[in-house]
């Protein structure tokens, strides 16, 4: 009994998750409108804690639950980024809700059990707790992302992202049967051991679990919900959706392909190469014609996805720090890019859609378009940005490996990438506008922006004084 409590410490901050968002909802459904600064304040704080809180309430690896979850290194860091970047999320919609006149309590907790559902993704160590968590994750997206409910396109966009999100939730269930049928086990460890390579039916369920898990994370060619969901979706939203279910959802395909199947690279190697590949090149391509700042991002987070699953194409779980250093400079870039939006929207009354819209920003608030430029410069990889370096530690994995292949046809993607980033630039501070509109920085949002831009510019300083390296390392050494 005394073990079992000791274990279940590790789960503290899902329990404290859990209660905390109940407690939130009863509180939001008595007092409504009067409690919304209560609910977001409390929300962003207990998230903002649970973060730091689980980078040091356990050290060892920790199963629970007859090994249906887990708590190691690579879950301990993950989590960390989900909690931060989710408890941001909700700082900054802040004054977007007001000014709506949303005064919607149910938006920071949709945020909350979101969060939990992927807290357990990440900690997931069976096919049924994480078909579960997936769930949990997918609901209240669901919702948020219709949100907007006097707006038509927002309606569309969480009919979309339902009906296909359901479809994965299918060819993930479906492939989680398969497996269970040939190996008689749902337990990744225990998977590793039963699983046959002669059997086809295992293998077919294999390419359906990977199936359902892409999804999630928008690769080619389960992409086609995100340009539409993005684009229709409140802009508080697309930047939650751009960036930490993407983060949970790189973690699960992590972990499935290198516990239950690591003894199967020429398997599903294949299949990340395919994903890969058309990712980056359909993001990257596709993204040039498109003129709505949302939809942009959508093609521009495909091929960013397709840039990092290019490192598990080496089949080696040693180069997954790479994949986590790339998840968290993308995190936070697309997090100050959308502090940066959202500002200038709680600024002014129109909606701020398409490119043309940031005409002359220069001059409206030079700080703000300055800090969008490095943004930009970051997404295309420009040096010494943080997105190079994300790059760099990617191409550098798979040209170790020999893949020189990979790495040129990824630099020859960047390059064609770098226009429609570049494209901002250029908008932002050589067309001028003849309106003369100011879109000052507000103090909560210009303070992430000032930490997103510091972390940006000084990534490199930053990882070898912190111990991040350190962190995604032993991350990655967990799976060896």
């Amino acid at each position: 009994m005394e073990e079992m409590f000791s274990n279940i410490s590790a789960m503290i901050p899902e329990i404290i998750l859990v209660t905390s968002a109940m407690i939130l909802l009863m509180v939001g459904s008595f007092y409504q409108k009067k409690s919304i600064n209560f609910i977001i304040f409390t929300a962003f704080v207990i998230l903002f804690v649970l973060s730091f809180i689980e980078l040091f309430i356990q050290k060892d690896t920790v199963y629970i639950f007859n090994s249906f979850y887990i708590e190691d290194g690579l879950t301990r860091i993950s989590k960390f980024v989900i909690f931060l970047s989710s408890s941001i999320s909700i700082i900054i919609s802040s004054k977007w809700l007001r000014k709506t006149d949303k005064g919607a309590f149910e938006f920071p907790i949709l945020i909350m059990f979101s969060t939990l559902g992927m807290a357990l993704m990440v900690s997931a160590n069976d096919l049924i707790s994480l078909y579960l968590a997936i769930e949990l994750q997918s609901l209240p997206l669901y919702v948020l992302a219709s949100f907007n409910k006097s707006d038509i396109y927002s309606s569309e966009s969480g009919v979309k992202y339902f009906i296909l999100g359901a479809l994965s939730s299918g060819l993930f269930l479906y492939g989680a049967s398969l497996i269970y049928g040939f190996t008689g086990t749902t337990v990744f460890t225990e998977i590793n051991y039963l699983s046959v390579t002669n059997e086809i039916g295992f293998l077919i369920g294999l390419v359906f679990l990977i199936s359902g898990i892409i999804f999630k994370i928008s690769l080619v060619p389960f992409h086609m919900w995100a340009p539409d969901v993005y684009e229709g979706a409140a802009t508080p939203v697309t930047s939650f959706f751009a960036s930490v279910p993407k983060m949970a959802a790189i973690i699960v395909l992590i972990r499935i392909l290198y516990v239950p199947f690591v003894d199967f690279t020429n398997n599903w190697y294949q299949i990340i190469v395919f994903v890969s590949i058309f990712s980056i090149a359909l993001g990257s391509i596709t993204a040039i014609w498109q003129t709505n700042i949302k939809r942009l991002i959508a093609y521009s987070s495909i091929a960013h996805m397709g840039f990092a699953v290019l490192a598990l194409t080496t089949g080696k779980p040693e180069y997954i720090d790479s994949i986590l250093i790339y998840m968290l400079i993308y995190v936070v870039s697309n997090i100050g890019f959308f502090t940066c939006l959202i500002n200038i929207q709680n600024n002014t009354d129109e909606n701020i859609d398409k490119i043309s819209d940031l005409v002359g920003l220069s001059i409206k608030n030079p700080s703000l378009a300055i800090s969008m430029g490095i943004y930009m410069f970051s997404f295309a990889g420009i040096p010494p940005l943080a997105g190079f370096f994300a790059k760099y530690f990617i191409f550098m994995a798979i040209i170790k490996e020999g893949l020189f292949y990979l790495a040129i046809f990824g630099l020859l993607m960047s390059v064609i990438g770098s226009f429609y980033y570049i494209r901002f630039v250029k908008v932002m501070f050589f067309d001028r506008s003849s309106e003369e509109k100011h879109y000052p920085f507000s103090r909560s949002l210009g303070f992430i922006n000032l930490i997103c831009i510091s972390f940006v510019v000084a990534f490199i300083i930053i990882l070898s004084i912190s111990p991040l390296a350190d962190l995604t390392k032993e991350a990655s050494l967990v799976l060896n």
